[in-house]
């Protein structure tokens, strides 16, 4: 699929349009990974971090307002924690921070060379994060089976009840919180047709939770840091 190739060329013309402005600082996890790397000052991270999640409101608002109310979030789901999915999300946004440290750090590159760089390392981090989906969805349908093996089957409903693991309602990872939030959760009546939309009386879970801030954190200042230290190392051997 071409998703996250569209998703990296969104990034290299907002990096292109804003980056003389602010940075281009529109992901939280990416903000506190160059906080890490000592490339950002600590005041200015949580000014960054607010600018950032009220973005992301105001695409719920918009949202909201062009499907005329029936898109709206639900963060029932805010404190489940998915190992599988943190594991998805970490490995995603260190392909991506590594992709952006090593952009900022070539002095030879031009600003537009920079925002492509920023870009594609955007849709490897999604592919890489994307082919390491359907391993823990597997993983996690699996288990589901071994568990509900011995219990009666019941007719399927559109409920409220979520019906099949975690795991499977997501469609991949956002690797940005701000992003996260804005973003929901497959319903029943999506898994079984990709193309209906959701059904009224099923809840709209927002994407945003705890293994996505957690992931997404850790795995910017995994990102960033491993390049420092390879960077480090290069220099020590010279």
């Amino acid at each position: 699929m071409m998703t996250p190739f569209y998703v990296g060329l969104a990034l290299v013309i907002l990096v292109l349009g804003i980056g003389a402005i602010s940075g281009a600082h529109i992901n939280p996890a990416v903000t506190f990974g160059l906080w890490t790397m000592r490339k950002l000052k600590t005041v200015l991270v949580p000014f960054y971090w607010a600018a950032q999640f009220l973005g992301a409101m105001a695409a719920v608002v918009l949202m909201g307002a062009i499907s005329s109310g029936s898109f709206v979030i639900n963060f029932d789901q805010f404190t489940t924690f998915s190992w599988a999915i943190f594991a998805i999300e970490l490995v995603g946004m260190a392909v991506f921070m590594f992709g952006i440290s090593a952009a900022l750090s070539r002095t030879d590159l031009k600003d537009t060379s920079k925002a492509v760089v920023i870009g594609m390392s955007l849709t490897l981090g999604l592919v890489v994060s994307g082919a390491l989906l359907p391993l823990a969805q597997n993983a996690a349908v699996q288990k589901y089976q071994e568990e509900q093996a011995n219990a009666a089957q019941q007719t399927q409903q559109l409920k409220d009840q979520r019906t099949y693991p975690r795991e499977v309602y997501i469609s991949g990872a956002t690797l940005n919180p701000a992003v996260a939030l804005a973003v929901t959760e497959k319903t029943n009546s999506q898994l079984q047709n990709a193309s209906a939309p959701a059904q009224k009386a099923e809840k709209m879970y927002t994407r945003l939770s705890l293994e996505v801030i957690a992931a997404t954190l850790v795995g910017a200042a995994l990102g960033g840091n491993l390049f420092l230290l390879i960077g480090y190392r290069n220099k020590v051997e010279e």
